[in-house]
Order: structure tokens, then C-alpha cells, then sequence
């Protein structure tokens, strides 16, 4: 662990790893969060960088989740401000020829008040998930907004809303390169990639909510796992881990 930390920054809130290098968030940094990155040398994990944000953006949460596929960074920023709103933003740092920088900030085009973009994000090759969110009178709605890297650029291409009446739907995302799985408080919905859209499909992905709640999800193409941090067994509550083979 860094010896530079300060109290209570959340470091290790997140983590991302891509072959012998990875990145772990740490968003309560007083200038609105960042990202330390690691790689093996001889043997040793060492520090490699620390990214921040090119202007202090204080309480924006930079980091609260990542994603790394070794060249890039996805540091969301769910608590990023936009003038008296409350935003969100995802963060994308780029490692040219050995030298990070902040190549871009992405932000939702659909501003609400207390809105959440880049609650979670899920990345994969030229593809990118980014999920927002905000409370209505009842409950929180998300959505999850695709993206493609196009000519060096993110385009938005769809947005999945579909089921923003499901409590929590897009709290949890997986991507794989044709293969979107987002779930729910009380369901798992499947996307594959046709004809340049995310289209619904079955995923055959049941299971008993309450006693089941969904707070992590992976996929890698054939086995999901779905973890569980309240799962019940006999009268504790140690938490446990599903899995489901989708190839069936």
C-alpha cells in the first residue's frame, strides 16, 4: 500500500487488473478522487503512476469503480458535478508509450438532478458499458448506455432502459464483445449484439430474491458468477457466490 495515503481516501474500493499490471481506485482523495497504477518489475509490483484529474472536481468520487484492459482506464465518477447538478462522469486515462494522461472525460447527455453516470462501467475491447442512475419517489432507476470506440473517439450508440421500472436494474454489469448481462434486484437480463444493436434475450438466469440479491456479477463468456455479500446459510449470513453455465 502506498505510504502517502490519508484517512478514510477508500483506497482499494475498486480494483482492475490486465496481465502484470493493475489499478486500484481510491475516490475520496480531496480533489475529487484518482487512480494508482502498479506493474511487476523483477518479480516486484511496484507504483507506476497516480492519475488525478487534470482540474480538482472535490466529492466527484473519480475511481469509485474501474475497469483496465492494460492501455485504457474506466474511473467512474458518480458524484461529479456539472454546474448545481449532480452529474456523474467516467474518466478515460490512456498510457501512450509508457506516459499516462487523461485522454477524455465521458458524461451522460441526459442531465437529471442527483443523476449518477458512472455508477458502474463495464469495458471490453471497443466496447464500453456505463451505467446511470437516479431516485424517483419510489426507487432508484438506472439505465446502462452503450458505447463503441470509433476512430479514437466513444460514441454513445444505444441507451437500455427498457427496464428502469426493475429497482437497481444496471447495478451490476458484464460485457464480454457480443455479450451484455445486466441485473436487477429480481432479475438478470441478457443483450446480444445484432445488427449493430443490443437486443434482449433470455439468459435462463433465475433465482429466489429476497433471498438472493445480486452485488457483483462476471462473465467471460460461458460461466456467470454472481455474487451474493448477504447470503444466508442456516441462521448466518456469510455471503456466498452462484454460478450459472449460460453455454447450455
Amino acid at each position: 500500500m502506498p505510504e502517502d495515503l490519508d484517512d478514510h481516501r477508500w483506497f482499494g474500493s475498486s480494483v482492475a487488473v490486465s496481465g502484470d499490471k493493475f489499478a486500484v481506485g481510491y475516490p475520496r482523495q480531496p480533489n475529487g478522487g484518482g487512480v494508482y497504477t502498479f506493474t511487476k518489475v523483477d518479480g516486484d509490483w511496484q507504483l507506476e503512476d497516480v492519475l488525478n484529474p487534470e482540474e480538482d472536481v472535490p466529492g466527484a468520487q473519480i475511481g469509485y469503480n474501474l475497469e483496465y484492459d492494460g492501455r485504457m482506464i474506466f474511473a467512474g465518477a458518480p458524484y461529479h458535478e456539472q454546474g448545481e447538478l449532480t452529474d456523474g462522469a467516467a474518466y478515460v486515462f490512456t498510457n501512450d508509450e509508457g506516459e499516462w494522461h487523461e485522454d477524455l472525460i465521458i458524461k451522460s447527455e441526459d442531465l437529471k438532478e442527483e443523476f449518477n453516470f458512472g455508477f458502474t462501467i463495464s469495458l471490453n475491447g471497443d466496447y464500453a458499458a456505463i451505467s446511470d442512475g437516479y431516485y424517483n419517489e419510489e426507487h432508484y432507476l438506472l439505465s446502462v448506455n452503450m458505447y463503441e470506440h470509433v476512430n479514437e473517439e466513444w460514441e454513445l450508440t444505444q441507451t437500455i432502459d427498457e427496464h428502469d421500472d426493475d429497482n437497481w436494474f444496471g447495478r451490476e454489469i458484464a460485457l464480454t464483445n457480443d455479450m451484455l448481462l445486466v441485473s436487477a434486484y429480481e432479475a438478470v437480463y441478457g443483450y446480444r449484439k445484432i445488427d449493430d444493436r443490443w437486443q434482449e434475450f433470455e439468459t435462463d438466469i433465475t433465482y429466489d430474491y429476497p433471498q438472493i440479491k445480486i452485488d457483483n456479477i462476471a462473465m467471460d463468456g460461458r460461466w456467470v458468477i454472481i455474487g451474493d455479500k448477504s447470503a444466508e446459510v442456516d441462521t448466518i449470513s456469510p455471503g456466498a457466490a452462484y454460478i450459472y453455465d449460460i453455454s447450455e
